[in-house]
């Protein structure tokens, strides 16, 4: 469904509209879906700009396509994976980031700077996180993450984002890399 070109926002919330229905439909018939939204920022917008002719504010467009993964609990059905971007700052006036704050499992903050300076992962460390992560984790692993975290935070970023590359790189598995922390 991604396209190149600019789309006008009557086509994107379109778009996007049809990418849902047809992600749910295939997890609905047992299929595992997987839909990746480059940026749930721009769909705000464009939601915002056809709100008035259409159902719905921008946040409730954008938090129902993001919630969308939540949404299938019979049983013998897929799953429905939403991956999408958020843009901090942009024009959506944080529509985007209030609409995921409440429905999302995993965070992952990205660093324009560190990865405009060519540091990778370009990861900021201190706000990543995954949604009841206690329940997930064994509690040695997590104390251990939690350590990571915690050395990590304490550095500038770019040095905790390299200090992360090395500790990745020089481990075979999580649990190695977890190790002597």
């Amino acid at each position: 469904m991604a396209g190149c070109r600019p789309r006008e926002p009557e086509e994107q919330v379109r778009v996007a509209e049809l990418a849902v229905a047809r992600a749910r439909r295939l997890a609905e018939s047992g299929r595992d879906a997987v839909l990746v939204v480059d940026s749930l920022s721009r769909l705000a917008v464009a939601s915002a700009s056809v709100g008035s002719r259409r159902r719905g504010s921008d946040v409730a467009e954008v938090k129902a396509l993001f919630g969308s993964g939540r949404e299938l609990s019979e049983e013998g059905v897929g799953s429905l994976t939403v991956i999408a971007t958020v843009v901090e700052g942009a024009e959506d006036d944080g529509a985007a980031e209030r609409a995921v704050v409440t429905t999302e499992s995993a965070l992952i903050a990205l660093d324009a700077g560190l990865a405009a300076n060519g540091v990778f992962p370009a990861l900021r460390v201190g706000e990543c996180r995954i949604s009841n992560e206690d329940q997930l984790r064994d509690p040695d692993e997590l104390a251990a993450i939690r350590r990571l975290r915690s050395l990590l935070g304490d550095l500038d970023p770019a040095e905790a984002a390299n200090l992360l590359r090395e500790r990745i790189e020089g481990s075979a598995s999580n649990a190695e890399l977890l190790q002597d922390l």
